[in-house]
């Protein structure tokens, strides 16, 4: 039986870049995690050696060009943890088998197959925009450019370091995504089974059956949710900093210039950081813990008072799920709605500072 189709398409991309999560460490997928290592440091490297080259750095050359260094590190790091994690990655994939059958599957499949094709689409177009940029201004790229070398030829190195990059981010969160509305959709199902359960059973030793199953299906997909959550914990710590730092910087060069091109592309950036921490993280998360929340809450309305023989299971039921659990970064800042929204206003107020420093220069 094939995996869901988003998670194929997951896996794919994992083995072109070097962690197909049922290969293990063969020479292949070494050679092309090492690409990754190649590629990856080689723009912050030239960028580095620019600003070495420059007589005077101020804070605003620095910031316009801070990005090519935190963006490309922040894609070998995520390579990297997902690399030495295909074991963990496996082990995710290979639990979804045993999730109980979606009624609508389908419907679902459609409507995320639409969700990851957008959201393709859009990480694609915005990066080969960006490579026809810097063919068009090679001075605007921030790079060290030796005499030596034909400026063309660099860019083009820069361009396939940016599209082995932008593979490994839709691929992680293509598969972070899948693997939580699954979690999600498998709560769903329990919360409806459970405010059913006295109304369509009259047979207590049936109910007793059932309440067991979901009590036993609840507890594998909260051990679940947290091996998920161990996978994820670090990239979202470098993930949300990366991601906010990016922000502020585009944000701060389009309050500190007037031309429209400068504009439009903060803009852009901008859209695209905060919908890729929305549609890939945030929102996800979110329903994913509201689910949880709403396992307790359909327990208790399920008219379980009038069965005196299961009342302690399901009052366990009632309290166990009453628990809080979410995912994080670095098991501190929780990936919720709230969190995309503390985020935006740190972005806001980080600008503001940069302005402030600015200024004083």
């Amino acid at each position: 039986m094939p995996y869901y189709p988003d998670l194929e398409f997951c896996i794919k991309l994992g083995n072109v870049i070097g962690y197909h999560p049922f290969k293990g460490f063969t020479k292949m997928q070494v050679l092309r995690y090492a690409i990754s290592w190649l590629l990856l440091p080689f723009p912050p490297f030239l960028t580095i050696m620019k600003l070495c080259t420059e007589s005077e750095i101020t804070v605003p050359r620095f910031i316009g060009v801070s990005l090519n260094i935190t963006v490309y590190f922040h894609g070998l790091f995520r390579n990297s943890v997902l690399f030495f994690a295909r074991r963990q990655m496996k082990s995710l994939i290979e639990t979804t088998k045993h999730f109980w059958a979606l009624e609508d599957y389908d419907i679902v499949v459609r409507r995320t197959r639409r969700g990851r094709i957008l959201h393709t689409f859009f990480m694609c177009s915005f990066i080969m925009s960006g490579s026809v940029k810097r063919h068009l201004n090679p001075q605007a790229t921030g790079l060290y450019f030796p005499q030596w070398a034909p400026k063309h030829l660099l860019m083009l190195v820069q361009d396939i370091a940016t599209q082995w990059e932008i593979l490994g981010f839709i691929s992680s969160d293509i598969l972070f995504r899948t693997l939580i509305i699954q979690l999600t959709l498998q709560l769903k199902m329990i919360s409806q089974r459970l405010l059913k359960l006295y109304s369509d059973e009259h047979d207590e030793k049936m109910i007793q059956n059932k309440l067991r199953e979901c009590i036993e299906h609840y507890v594998v997909l909260i051990r679940y949710a947290e091996d998920i959550n161990k996978l994820y914990s670090k990239i979202f710590v470098v993930s949300f900093s990366c991601l906010t730092f990016s922000c502020t910087v585009s944000l701060y060069m389009i309050m500190r210039n007037h031309d429209p091109k400068i504009i439009v592309e903060g803009m852009l950036h901008i859209i695209l950081s905060l919908y890729m921490i929305s549609f890939c993280y945030c929102v996800p998360a979110q329903a994913m813990t509201n689910e949880i929340a709403n396992v307790s809450t359909s327990a208790y309305f399920s008219n379980w008072q009038n069965y005196s023989k299961n009342t302690k299971d399901i009052i366990l039921v009632i309290l166990a799920a009453q628990t809080r659990f979410e995912i994080s970064a670095g098991g501190i800042v929780p990936v919720n709605v709230e969190t995309l929204l503390s985020a935006c206003q740190s972005m806001i107020s980080y600008c503001m500072f940069l302005r402030t420093v600015d200024s004083e220069d």
